[in-house]
């Protein structure tokens, strides 16, 4: 994402930032929801989170159809994979 100044710069950091800790907070939820169930790990936990993933899709192909991404998306794209990961 093109930054202009500074702030900017620190901004998109901060927004990358964020998202590798959710990435982590899933890939921890993953793991403890599977436990010792026999089975993909993976697999296990779609299962678990259909309906909030389904939501979760439906946004990312909503910012795929979109021309261009700019910080606004970029925030609320943060807080769904915030929410997806709280659930």
């Amino acid at each position: 994402m093109p930054t202009d100044n500074y702030w900017q710069q620190l901004a998109v950091k901060s927004l990358v930032v964020e998202l590798y800790a959710a990435q982590r907070r899933l890939t921890g939820d993953v793991i403890r929801r599977a436990g010792k169930k026999k089975g993909d790990a993976a697999t296990i936990w779609i299962e678990a989170s259909k309906d909030s993933l389904t939501r979760y899709l439906s946004f990312i192909e909503d910012l795929r159809t979109q021309q261009s991404f700019d910080y606004p998306m970029m925030i609320v794209a943060l807080r769904q994979v915030q929410w997806i990961t709280s659930q």
